[in-house]
């Protein structure tokens, strides 16, 4: 049965105190009216919060949130904002929301904001940090980030801070951001004006009912200490000196009002339950002291004591069935869209999935070593079709449906900036294990050609070259081509020809049979040959959504190689990999033996969420679009792929050693293949044509940039004709794209030109 975790993640929250909003699944803002007004109804819950929406958390009465919208501002908090309880964000943004309790004042919103010189020359806004407060709300687990990434649930205690004290870290942070900035060289040309906010009271009362953990808030805690040994000693104006139990003498912490609310401030190190130079307001004294820490479960036995308003909640949550209602009423009126992206929106390649432990770290970083253009991730890229190929016909796992390694890797890189290195490194370390016949020839020419390579070694690694003209001779070919023509399909059916007998039909004429054909991939090219090549009908039959795509950081700076031998341990493993199990050849009579991989209990149960987290989104994306559905169709098979190579290249090669997939291994698997799948689809609506009128449009909005000159322009795009250009600009300009073609004279005067103002993208 599926559980409408929304729901209950609802009422869970409200319970906590906090006010829970509906937000339509795969978006990060609310759309029902009045939306701050809205309060959780118990009878209505799973009809306000559907199978697979989203939950916002309003904030305001207390609670305000400071979310950190830079780089450089995640990484300084720590030193600047005070500490607290409860920092969430997601994968993409980790630590990007800390929630605080300022009391019963209106904080109102505020941003903190630079002005950056842009590349047009043009001073741009952009934003450093927000204090929410208000008529605001965040994004909380466990509801799904339009990219893919689930958020944190709202966990832990927010901590109780003065307003003033927070507005000047928040100030402080921002400031020491605009310092990293200029040192990092970011061409800062001026601060926006910092507004005060004043601090105000609220007025008492709210529809909402009041918290449990407010009204324990407004009780001196003395008696909650006294219970538990801690004596009072003594008094210095309205601050209390208290002293830990079993302490003889001295002052272990202070007790003192801060707007309203006495503050437990403890400098001892020696009590179990208290941290060493923090503050408690009562609630959290009291879930410290009783409830391990839980402010939470001390809330609800507040509200079982009959502190806070009722909110007529049952603490027991009966099994939710499913709900398939998925908004079709905000759909219909429009409500309901998956943002289209540009190519801005690309995400930067996840640095801590770079390194993998074992043999692919090993291949990587031999790869890096040697190579005198470093391209960190076409190493990665490599490695792993090289691993896949080492392992062919020899691991398999089964997490919910068989998987084996065999890998459809791109590698994309301008000419010239060391796409050919991966294949060179791979085909010396096979070469240097005495396995030199995994690699097959670089040109993949036919279909028939596959198949007799195969049939030669049913275990193969082929490292096709400048596959991007493939692409284009298959996009063109048709009929006047038939065996071009049929190697996307080829290709398709081998990626699960694994464990089985494959028979072919080849045109030539006659039946090619082959036992466990296990094809590795590992196709290179420049990005524009690839993108260009691709086309809709190859991405909606699944051809892309089979393969992992690397693309380089484009042209690096030459650095020294150095030229050496495989590392030993490197070979070793290859031969172990050979050695150690048995199987594979191309005799009828002889099937291929795998043995199977081990996978850890909580490794398993997360696979299990992000197939449903990725069923979800293909739902989701379907609705408006296939095209992006047919892209996450194959992102959980290829997460069991990447996790199966993760498992193996931590295996050392010790003698019965069997592979074992890792909490780790899955969560490595999990980032990259979720990254390839958002980029994939970043990529399709971007640079892929649906049609030749809409490639020459993509291509015009690639080339168009604020401030480009006519003249330029023309230049960038020689290889269209004169009247489709003509016609794609008009296009752009009627959708907003463009705004104007204007005038500009030169500083200094001169020659004036035309240059594009571009409005907002669609």
């Amino acid at each position: 049965m599926n559980i409408n975790q929304a729901a209950m993640a609802a009422k869970h929250y409200a319970l906590e105190g906090y006010r829970p909003i509906p937000i339509p699944k795969g978006s990060k803002g609310p759309v029902i009216k009045k939306w701050p007004e809205f309060r959780v109804d118990p009878e209505r819950v799973h009809a306000d919060f559907p199978f697979g929406s989203n939950i916002g958390i309003l904030l305001g009465d207390g609670l305000v949130c400071v979310d950190l919208d830079c780089a450089e501002a995640l990484e300084l908090a720590p030193g600047f904002l005070p500490q607290t309880g409860c920092v969430i964000g997601r994968p993409g943004r980790p630590n990007c929301h800390w929630f605080y309790w300022v009391g019963p004042i209106e904080m109102g919103n505020k941003s903190w904001r630079a002005k950056i010189q842009g590349e047009n020359g043009k001073p741009q806004a952009q934003t450093l940090i927000d204090l929410l407060s208000d008529g605001k709300q965040v994004v909380v687990g466990p509801s799904v980030h339009p990219s893919g990434d689930i958020y944190d649930p709202l966990a832990g205690t927010p901590e109780s801070v003065e307003a003033g004290y927070l507005l000047e870290s928040i100030d402080a942070l921002a400031h020491a951001v605009l310092a990293k900035m200029e040192a990092d060289g970011v061409p800062l040309v001026q601060e926006e004006p910092i507004r005060q906010i004043y601090p105000k009271r609220l007025e008492p009362g709210s529809d909402f009912g009041e918290r449990p953990g407010d009204e324990y808030n407004r009780n001196h805690p003395g008696e909650l200490l006294s219970r538990h040994g801690w004596a009072l000693i003594g008094t210095r104006g309205d601050k209390e000196h208290w002293r830990r139990p079993g302490k003889a003498e001295g002052i272990s912490a202070t007790l003192s009002p801060i707007n309203g609310v006495w503050v437990f401030y403890n400098f001892s190190s020696s009590v179990v339950n208290l941290e060493a130079g923090k503050g408690y307001d009562p609630l959290g004294l009291l879930a410290a002291l009783e409830h391990g820490g839980d402010v939470g479960e001390a809330a609800r036995a507040l509200r079982l004591e009959g502190f806070g308003a009722s909110c007529s909640f049952l603490v027991a949550d009966p099994m939710p069935g499913l709900n398939t209602n998925r908004n079709t009423k905000n759909a219909e009126r429009g409500l309901v869209e998956i943002p289209r992206p540009t190519s801005n929106d690309l995400e930067p390649f996840p640095e801590e999935c770079l390194r993998a432990p074992g043999f692919l770290e090993l291949v990587c970083d031999y790869n890096l070593r040697t190579a005198s253009r470093k391209q960190p991730e076409l190493a990665l890229g490599a490695a792993l079709a090289l691993l896949s190929v080492v392992t062919g016909n020899r691991v398999k796992s089964f997490v919910n449906h068989t998987t084996y390694t065999n890998l459809y890797v791109l590698g994309l890189a301008p000419t010239g900036a060391g796409k050919d290195h991966g294949r060179k490194i791979n085909q010396a370390i096979l070469d240097a294990a005495g396995h030199g016949e995994l690699q097959g020839a670089t040109r993949l020419g036919s279909h028939a050609g596959i198949i007799s390579a195969l049939e030669q070694q049913p275990t193969l690694l082929l490292p096709v070259d400048e596959i991007g003209d493939l692409l284009q001779r298959i996009k063109g070919s048709g009929s006047k081509a038939p065996y071009l023509a049929t190697i996307p399909d080829l290709l398709k059916i081998l990626k699960h020809a694994v464990g089985r007998n494959y028979k072919d039909a080849v045109l030539s004429g006659g039946v090619k049979e082959i036992v466990s054909p296990h094809l590795v991939l590992y196709g290179t090219t420049t990005p524009d040959g690839f993108w260009e090549g691709l086309t809709f009908g190859q991405a909606r039959d699944g051809l892309l959504s089979r393969c992992l795509v690397f693309e380089s950081r484009g042209y690096v700076k030459v650095t020294q190689a150095i030229d050496q031998e495989p590392p030993e341990g490197l070979v070793r493993l290859v031969q172990f990999w050979r050695r150690e199990f048995g199987g594979g050849g191309n005799l009828r009579d002889i099937k291929a033996t795998h043995i199977s991989a081990e996978i850890e209990q909580d490794a398993y149960q997360r696979f299990l969420e992000h197939e449903s987290q990725i069923g979800d989104k293909q739902v989701s994306e379907g609705e408006t679009d296939p095209m992006r559905a047919a892209l996450w169709s194959r992102t959980a098979e290829n997460t069991n792929q990447l996790a199966l190579l993760a498992a193996c290249s931590r295996v050392m090669g010790e003698p019965g050693e069997i592979p074992v997939i890792s909490l780790s291994d899955m969560n490595w698997a999990i980032r990259l293949s979720n990254w390839q799948t958002r980029r994939l689809v970043i990529r399709m609506d971007t640079q892929v044509a649906e049609s030749d009128w809409d490639g020459i449009v993509k291509k015009c909005q690639n080339k168009l940039f604020d401030g480009i000159t006519l003249r330029e322009f023309r230049r960038r795009t020689k290889a269209i004709k004169p009247q489709d250009l003509d016609n794609a600009v008009k296009y752009l300009t009627a959708i907003g794209f463009i705004d104007r073609l204007e005038d500009k004279i030169p500083n200094g005067g001169g020659t004036k030109s035309k240059v594009f103002r571009l409005g907002g993208k669609p």
